[in-house]
């Protein structure tokens, strides 16, 4: 596999330079592509629950580093995701591992474990928005100091006031398409790449490295709300890695990993299932804004995503774990993505008429007055729909137990 021939050659070892020949530049690229295979290594184990290839302990060459200063930004934010990833790996190896409850047989070993791992996400996600915030104005300052020079042309020309609106329109337009190129996602950096242009193979690299590189957009701490259908955009191929959305969905899909049912908590106390209801939520909400903006890579890994999701949302609202009249406005997020997927693949179809169901059937216990009577009635449905939602998963090998 890609993981085995990277370990293999020795990508994750530490070389001087002075001992091969390999040039500053060479070696870079050379650190570049490990992190790449290493975030696809740690994405896919992830997402599908199954142990990583690449250990940190075997890795010893530093992470990316600019190669000049239009990358200082962009190799910021790649080290950030992959601080994410290192992290994500953390939670698998120590909450996941068939031997978890052994490693921390007792009720304080696993809270102490617990803890320190809920820890580095809450410091990952406050150091991420103290990132993106300085890149953020910073972009906002040079775009002022732009317009300031366009202002300071003389107005009383004529012919100086229509080059003053030109110049500061194409300065708009050279923003523009520097930022562009910049937040392209991989397929657009391929395209660019030359066999004599070693500049581009960086550029490319740092993009795999990041999962694809970045936009500009505003990233401060909120409750998520969704977007309407009507606003989606055209598909521009960006993934928005230092956007509020991505960033809070990946701080909140953490969470769901630390909160779900695991191998060190196998049967969660209900204040977790809570707090994992709650996630779950928030998850979906800024996942559905990302989808709507056309900016959620229409993969497997996404839909792999959104139906974990629709499962712990299922298993929370048989088990009371969260509002159901709130369940109810997330399970149509649920449908719209997975109606989106469904064109691919026809579980992923199948399972939105399943939520569809769901959904029907929680509107109808809301529409009158709400009685033990009815929510034992809509339970029984629940654990119908349930199963059904979980042979159609083991039906197409689907494991996101």
């Amino acid at each position: 596999t890609l993981t085995r021939l990277s370990i293999s050659i020795g990508l994750n070892r530490s070389l001087k330079i002075n001992s091969i020949n390999l040039s500053k530049f060479e070696l870079e690229i050379k650190y570049r592509l490990f992190w790449s295979v290493y975030n696809i290594d740690r994405l896919i184990s992830i997402t599908v629950g199954k142990p990583f290839s690449i250990n940190d302990d075997d890795i010893n060459i530093p992470l990316p580093s600019p190669l000049s200063d239009d990358e200082i930004d962009p190799i910021t934010l790649t080290n950030n995701i992959i601080q994410l990833r290192r992290i994500e790996g953390l939670i698998l190896k120590h909450i996941y591992c068939v031997r978890a409850s052994s490693i921390y047989p007792s009720e304080q070993s696993k809270e102490e474990i617990f803890s320190a791992l809920r820890k580095e996400v809450e410091m990952w996600y406050v150091n991420t928005l103290n990132i993106t915030t300085k890149i953020t104005n910073k972009k906002d300052a040079n775009g002022s100091e732009i317009k300031s020079q366009s202002d300071n042309a003389n107005s009383n020309s004529p012919i100086h006031t229509i080059a003053a609106v030109a110049t500061a329109a194409a300065a708009d337009q050279t923003i523009a398409s520097v930022e562009d190129t910049a937040s392209n996602g991989t397929s657009k950096v391929k395209e660019e790449i030359s066999e004599n242009d070693d500049r581009n193979i960086g550029s490319y690299l740092l993009s795999l490295a990041s999962g694809g590189v970045v936009n500009n957009s505003s990233t401060q701490p909120e409750q998520a709300k969704p977007n309407s259908p009507s606003t989606i955009s055209k598909p521009s191929g960006v993934y928005n890695h230092d956007s509020t959305s991505w960033l809070s969905a990946r701080y909140y899909h953490m969470l769901i990993l630390l909160y779900m049912p695991s191998h060190l908590y196998p049967n969660p106390p209900f204040y977790n299932l809570e707090f994992l209801g709650k996630s779950c939520l928030q998850n979906l909400s800024f996942t559905y804004n990302l989808f709507v903006a056309n900016k959620l890579p229409m993969n497997f890994i996404t839909v792999y995503r959104i139906l974990i999701m629709c499962a712990i949302l299922l298993n929370c609202i048989i088990k009371s774990a969260i509002d159901l009249i709130e369940s109810k406005t997330h399970l149509h997020l649920c449908i719209d993505m997975l109606e989106k997927f469904g064109k691919s693949w026809e579980f992923a179809r199948i399972c939105s008429d399943i939520f569809k169901k769901i959904n029907d059937k929680i509107i109808d216990i809301s529409l009158g007055a709400i009685s033990k009577e009815k929510i034992i009635e809509l339970l029984k449905h629940l654990v119908s729909y349930s199963n059904e939602f979980l042979a159609v998963l083991n039906k197409n090998n689907i494991d996101i137990c």
